[in-house]
């Protein structure tokens, strides 16, 4: 009867039926009996759902201290009568009592050798929200280490909630500053992604810039210069999976590509940037001609690889293209020609044409001279540059 009063949301009635019915299985049968138990079990259902919280509380928890003293600490019913006072805790707004009532939950679980259950991992998931809460950011990453093992293991490595209990973990570390151990779960997640997903889904694409960006956020010298080192692995590997499923010529893939030789230059690996460069500039130019901006965006940056690489007449050769395009483009006098030949006159210099240097100063010069007036800062500082390439 108070089943079904409960079944068609009576509950007032059903609460008041469950009532009567725990108190009188108390009385005949004694407090400790599993009748009453059950019928308080009830009760407190009834109360929940009334919204009685604080009594629910109290009757839950009268269900769990029987049920430890009859039955013992570990069985099935003392942890669901834990589990459900927990959740009373918790809809009452009291979360320090539920986060040490999921403590007590979570320990007795795997105590028993139920780690890898879905009752353990929803209690897991709750109790690290709770850490969360209350900025716990250490006992969170515990757990969520537990977590992520244990899934993978139940459910698998690829599993949606593995990879969301790695988030999570990810979130946690960052918060602890943890950086080495937040790049290997930020890397093993964006792997995931990109096996399940693809490798150009907006997902794996925010993952892996997630990865990337952690690279950047340090101070210290020689832990970015290794950092860079592993982006530039990763990131070609990235590129040849776009490659692979968008095309070779696809401005994603040509994109990765760039960020490839970008990582390869922080990282010191002067040539391997310089080949990069180069394959990334020949792409550019058969695909949208020599004079498009980003052919000439390439260029300029494969002519400052051949500097870095000390290949200085590569670097003049280059900026020679991209200085005659730009002219060719935009006519002698544009800012634009005046700085790609202002790069030329620099290139010149470190490839000891100190001839060609001077010229191209002299032409810089005096178009600033014309267009900005003698006492511009460009034009003296173009004039400087004159002055020392004639006294070279």
């Amino acid at each position: 009867m108070a089943e079904a009063l409960l079944a068609t949301h009576e509950t007032e009635d059903a609460k008041d039926a469950f009532a009567r019915v725990a108190e009188a299985r108390e009385r005949v049968l004694g407090p400790d009996s599993p009748e009453t138990l059950g019928a308080l079990g009830r009760l407190a259902e009834a109360l929940l759902a009334a919204h009685e919280t604080e009594d629910a509380k109290d009757a839950f928890a009268r269900v769990a201290e029987a049920r430890e003293r009859v039955l013992g600490p570990d069985s099935p019913e003392t942890l669901d009568a834990l589990g459900r006072l927990a959740e009373a805790f918790l809809a009452a707004g009291n979360e320090e009592s539920a986060r040490e009532t999921y403590a007590r939950l979570l320990e007795r679980l795997e105590r028993s050798g139920l780690q890898a259950t879905t009752d353990t991992f929803k209690v897991r998931d709750v109790l690290t929200g709770l850490m969360f809460e209350i900025d716990d950011f250490g006992a969170a990453r515990d757990l969520l280490v537990r977590q992520v093992e244990d899934l993978a293991v139940a459910k698998g490595g690829d599993h949606p909630k593995t990879l969301d209990a790695l988030k999570r973990l990810s979130d946690a570390l960052s918060e602890l500053g943890e950086r080495d151990h937040e790049w290997d779960v930020r890397l093993r997640t964006a792997g995931i992604l990109e096996r399940t997903l693809g490798p150009a889904n907006p997902d794996t694409n925010r993952a892996w810039e997630a990865l990337f960006a952690l690279g950047d956020d340090t101070d210290r010298d020689e832990y970015r210069t290794e950092i860079h080192a592993r982006q530039a692995e990763i990131r070609a590997h990235r590129a040849e999976a776009l490659a692979r499923a968008l095309g070779p010529d696809s401005p994603e893939a040509l994109d990765a590509l760039a960020w490839v030789a970008l990582a390869m230059s922080e990282a010191g690996d002067r040539e391997s940037a310089h080949d990069v460069w180069g394959r990334l500039a020949e792409a550019q130019e058969r695909l949208l001609g020599p004079d498009d901006p980003e052919t000439l965006d390439a260029l300029a940056r494969l002519a400052n690889a051949m500097s870095e690489a000390d290949d200085r007449e590569g670097a003049r050769d280059v900026c020679s293209l991209i200085a005659k395009a730009q002219e060719r483009l935009l006519g002698p006098d544009d800012p634009e020609t005046l700085d790609a030949l202002a790069s030329l006159a620099i290139a010149m210099s470190e490839a000891d044409d100190r001839e060609g240097a001077r010229d191209a100063w002299t032409r810089v010069a005096e178009a600033r001279e014309s267009l900005l007036g003698p006492d511009d800062p460009e034009t003296l500082d173009a004039l400087a540059r004159l002055a020392n390439a004639m006294s070279e």
